[in-house]
């Protein structure tokens, strides 16, 4: 290549970085200077606060927290307290206003007064016996169902009348269960098995369950003891007791100072 070829071919070079750095200032500014572009930056995050002010800030929260738990749990057991007091109370008006009703609207019997009528006259050998009807009447406003009436004749000394045990014991072997049969003693025990069972209120029994008793002889005299069992309406038993001395050659009868009872409203056929 000839010098004037390396001439010209270095200035078309030259030409054309020429134009390249024009077209670079035309695009970076009119002076032909680059522009700085400056981005945002984002703030620097800063660290909390010392940590001791939040567990203070913590363990307050808990300790108001735990105070308000115990707080409620103490309410809570107090109301419970009370709760149980009322329903024990409620409880105790309700049964206290059935029991009122009960013992108004039961069944309640009672001996009828029992007259001596001659069966055989007094002779050598025999005092004189008579015969004693038992009846009972029912003062209640209810039913008397169940109803069983068991007595026995027995002798003994004038003391026995006056002997509450003593009495007790006797009248003991007419408790439902026992056997209606003659003892050890010879005592012959007379009862209403085939009896009605069932007395209407303000009526009086239709048959009588009768015995017989002599006159009181050589310082000898005869005890009539009683009982009679029966439920009311509402399920529960009642019983009643008699106890009585045949007192002189006529027949008239006195009670013993024991073995006149009734139950207490709410004790069992079998209670005293």
């Amino acid at each position: 290549m000839t010098q004037e070829q390396k001439a010209d071919y270095l200035n078309s070079i030259q030409k054309r970085v020429a134009a390249l750095r024009k077209q670079i200032d035309s695009k970076n500014g009119k002076n032909g200077h680059r522009r700085l572009v400056v981005l945002p930056q984002e703030p620097a995050k800063t660290a909390r606060p010392t940590s001791r002010r939040w567990l203070w800030v913590t363990i307050v929260l808990q300790a108001v927290a735990a105070v308000a738990l115990v707080s409620y749990a103490v309410f809570a057991s107090n109301l419970l307290q009370q709760l149980r007091k009322e329903l024990g109370m409620l409880q105790k008006e309700v049964q206290t206003s059935v029991d009122s009703s009960r013992l108004q609207d039961r069944a309640w019997l009672e001996l009828q007064p029992m007259q001596p009528q001659l069966m055989y006259p007094e002779d050598t050998y025999v005092a004189a016996g008579y015969r004693y009807d038992i009846r009972l009447k029912n003062t209640g406003k209810t039913v008397a169902d169940n109803l069983v009436v068991r007595a026995l004749v027995t002798t003994g000394r004038l003391g026995l009348s006056e002997d509450s045990q003593g009495i007790q014991s006797w009248q003991d072997r007419l408790l439902p269960g026992k056997p209606a049969t003659a003892d050890k003693d010879s005592v012959v025990i007379f009862t209403s098995d085939r009896l009605p069972k069932m007395l209407a209120p303000g009526a009086t029994s239709p048959v009588a369950l009768g015995i017989i008793a002599n006159e009181p002889r050589n310082v000898t005299y005869r005890y009539i003891f009683g009982r009679a069992d029966y439920t009311d309406v509402f399920g529960v038993s009642h019983w009643l007791t008699f106890s009585f001395l045949v007192a002189d050659d006529v027949g008239h009868l006195v009670y013993c100072k024991g073995g006149n009872d009734r139950d207490r409203n709410r004790e069992n056929a079998a209670g005293r």
